[in-house]
């Protein structure tokens, strides 16, 4: 779709032979179990986040059509105008440069670490995350990966593109420490680690960390970006 037919349905749809033809707008996620799940068909997206991002959006009177892609891939093509919007993305400067993020979050979420039973002992998120067993594994081009890669004492290790991938290495005793979102964590473990081998610790990596559903400054313009986020969110709080 050209970045005028974006732009069009982002003030309210697409004039075509003098009718308003609506458009899906194309989206972008990442596998991110229960928050964006894909189904058995191995096309749809499903999930909790999706539930709540299509709710919104239908009140806001717009319909999508939804891929889960490496994150990695999401935002670069966010960023170029492939995709007209994504979640779920914390804030981050350098985002807000391509994406505009709308006044509410769609979920707030706690980060965990994910060790072998008993490896954990000396960590404190008061101390150093160097404390954790090295090296860590956390998805490659996520915020919390590229959070943790500013302390000096962490030697992080992101060849995965989801969490499944971060707890086989886990597993396999190929990383010392995993980090995932505490629901993700608790159902992922539930699936793949059946004979109990590991243990989230008790104390958080980060709280109350805000995800929102970002707009793309490329594919609808500032004007129609801001336009349909703030649609967006006062359509989050009808809900």
């Amino acid at each position: 779709m050209s970045k005028l037919r974006w732009r069009l349905l982002a003030s309210g749809g697409v004039l075509f032979c003098g009718t308003a033809v609506a458009e899906p707008l194309r989206v972008c996620t990442v596998v991110w179990p229960p928050h964006t799940v894909v189904a058995a068909d191995g096309r749809t997206v499903q999930g909790a986040h999706t539930e709540t991002v299509s709710r919104a959006m239908q009140v806001a009177g717009y319909e999508m059509s939804i891929d889960a892609v490496s994150w990695e891939r999401c935002m670069r093509d966010i960023a170029e105008g492939y995709y007209a919007a994504a979640y779920a993305a914390s804030y981050r400067d350098d985002r807000a440069a391509y994406a505009v993020y709308p006044r509410e979050p769609i979920d707030s979420v706690r980060y965990v670490a994910v060790v072998r039973k008993g490896e954990g002992k000396g960590w404190n998120s008061q101390r150093s995350y160097g404390a954790l067993p090295q090296p860590i594994s956390a998805p490659r081009a996520w915020a919390v990966t590229d959070d943790l890669r500013r302390y000096p004492s962490v030697r992080i290790e992101d060849s995965s593109t989801h969490n499944e991938q971060d707890i086989r290495k886990l597993l396999a005793g190929r990383v010392g420490s995993a980090i995932l979102e505490a629901r993700t964590a608790r159902k992922l473990l539930a699936e793949l680690d059946l004979a109990g081998r590991l243990e989230i610790l008790d104390e958080p990596i980060q709280s109350d960390r805000k995800y929102y559903m970002i707009f793309s400054r490329k594919a609808l313009g500032d004007e129609g970006a801001r336009r349909m986020a703030e649609r967006f969110s006062s359509a989050l709080l009808k809900k």
